[in-house]
């Protein structure tokens, strides 16, 4: 396996992720910083798009009321939910390669990934621009599909090729 593989297999009831350690890094570094941006007071306050994790996911209400009585209801619990996700895949990554993580708990390392990726993506760039958080987020996408595909063969087809 050369630095630049990835990849994904289970192995019983765990994920087993061969991982170079730029990726490891990279990785590491999603999960903190998901887990700041969910955590700290201050950037939530002095940016108005980390004050709430709610905006990296679809409104669940058509209905203004209706969706700020839904974020009102579920917002600390889905940063409670997160965050400990992002420790978890941290604490996971730190215990050694390859990283062991339990397939039940895949969740964990989708949810974390994805919403990292979404910190990551900068909305006004071209998509062409080729930045170290676009790799990142390039990354963490492919790490996603791998973990989807290693769980559920039969999508392996599906999607972007």
């Amino acid at each position: 396996m050369t630095e630049t593989d990835n990849e994904v297999a289970l192995d019983g009831d765990w994920l087993v992720l061969s991982l170079s350690a730029q990726a490891v890094a990279v990785i590491r570094r999603a999960a903190g910083d998901l887990a700041v941006a969910i955590e700290d007071k201050r950037a939530n306050e002095a940016w108005w798009s980390f004050r709430t994790p709610m905006h990296l996911f679809p409104e669940a209400y058509e209905s203004r009321r209706d969706q700020k009585a839904y974020i009102q209801r579920h917002e600390l619990d889905i940063r409670a939910e997160l965050t400990a996700a992002a420790h978890r895949v941290i604490a996971a990554l730190d215990a050694g390669r390859p990283m062991r993580y339990p397939a039940a708990q895949a969740d964990d390392l989708l949810r974390v990934f994805g919403s990292a990726r979404l910190l990551y993506v900068d909305r006004d760039a071209p998509p062409s621009s080729a930045t170290p958080k676009a790799a990142a987020a390039y990354l963490l996408s492919a790490m996603q599909h791998e973990i989807v595909v290693t769980l559920r063969p039969e999508l392996a087809g599906v999607g972007p090729q």
